[in-house]
């Protein structure tokens, strides 16, 4: 508010100023023998300056009004007065203020238009930047944090990420703690859930619980939902030329998100919950495959077939994964290549 404020006492002394100058250059011109009409072009040329600087359509016209109140003043007969004995001056007058009001539209107008297309400009190189960024990212965290970070950077407003997990769970939230003031404003993930299920949109701005404070829209792949992003839009909604870039975003995450998490049928895993071992099922034939190929890039791995009596899988399918040495980003990138 105070802000506002500044800026507008700010343009109001811009506005006295140019209208200052623009009678001490017509006075001037007045007393080398230009004609009022002339002088009076002066005048107009200071409120097309005013409508630049300002940016504002109200100034302008109230800049016009005084510019022709003084006119009259010092330049038409009677002389400093505001009587007008020439008709005539009186249309130069109404054609003055015609232009000039005109003339302060199409520049507001021009301006607004620069603007849009500036914003336009900047938002479509960002989102030229974040689809390349995705094209060589890999590993789960690091496709959900991008994104996160992304659309933070599109809308300036904290985000969070739920992975889909099975049907009707998703996984932890995913969020920058440095985006909030307060992360407890992530709360349950009750409407992401009914977003994820329903594969709709959800929260402020949309059909269904728009009372809510954040916006949830669903991440989809190719025939699924992969997972649910959250808005914090302060029930404000999402503005209707931010919807393409936002769609966008998550089209991209999407398609990084079924790359990494890809249902090729070419391999199965558990998910323990508490416990230690995680057991991987390859295509038949492959296990044993599977673990010279990862040792030769580096990454050892317990025998296939391990959980079998005498180490004999029927199938050469199964490999348990057992990450007992490695820290946490070594076993991020091993699994990765895994």
């Amino acid at each position: 508010m105070k802000g506002r404020k500044g800026a507008g006492v700010k343009n109001l002394a811009k506005s006295a100023l140019i209208v200052g100058l623009c009678t001490l250059l017509a006075l001037a011109l007045r007393e080398l023998g230009a004609r009022p009409e002339n002088c009076l072009m002066v005048y107009l040329t200071g409120v097309i300056i005013l409508t630049i600087e300002t940016q504002g359509y109200l100034l302008s016209l109230a800049a016009s009004l005084l510019s022709v109140a003084l006119f009259n003043f010092l330049f038409t007969e009677p002389l400093y007065t505001l009587r007008v004995s020439d008709p005539n001056q009186l249309l130069t007058m109404g054609v003055f203020l015609v232009i000039a009001l005109l003339t302060s539209m199409l520049v507001t107008r021009l301006q607004a238009q620069i603007v849009l297309a500036d914003r336009l400009v900047r938002r479509t190189q960002a989102l030229f930047e974040i689809s390349s960024g995705y094209l060589n990212l890999s590993g789960l965290e690091n496709i959900l944090y991008y994104g996160v970070r992304s659309m933070y950077g599109l809308r300036g407003e904290p985000c969070v990420v739920y992975v889909a997990e099975g049907p009707g769970a998703l996984s932890r939230p995913y969020y920058v703690a440095a985006q909030y003031e307060d992360t407890g404003v992530i709360g349950a993930d009750t409407l992401a859930k009914w977003c994820y299920v329903n594969n709709t949109p959800c929260g402020v701005g949309t059909a269904f619980y728009s009372e809510d404070a954040w916006s949830y829209l669903p991440i989809k792949g190719t025939g699924r939902v992969l997972g649910v992003m959250g808005i914090l839009c302060q029930n404000k909604g999402i503005e209707e030329d931010q919807r393409v870039y936002i769609g966008t975003i998550l089209s991209q995450m999407g398609l990084a998100l079924e790359r990494e998490l890809g249902d090729l049928g070419i391999a199965k895993w558990s998910k323990p919950n508490g416990g230690y071992f995680v057991n991987l099922d390859v295509m038949n034939g492959c296990a044993k495959r599977v673990v010279s190929l990862c040792k030769e890039a580096g990454v050892i791995l317990t025998d296939a077939g391990a959980t079998f009596p005498y180490g004999a899988d029927p199938n050469d399918s199964n490999i348990r994964v057992a990450p007992t040495f490695p820290p946490q980003e070594e076993l991020r990138h091993a699994m990765h290549l895994l």
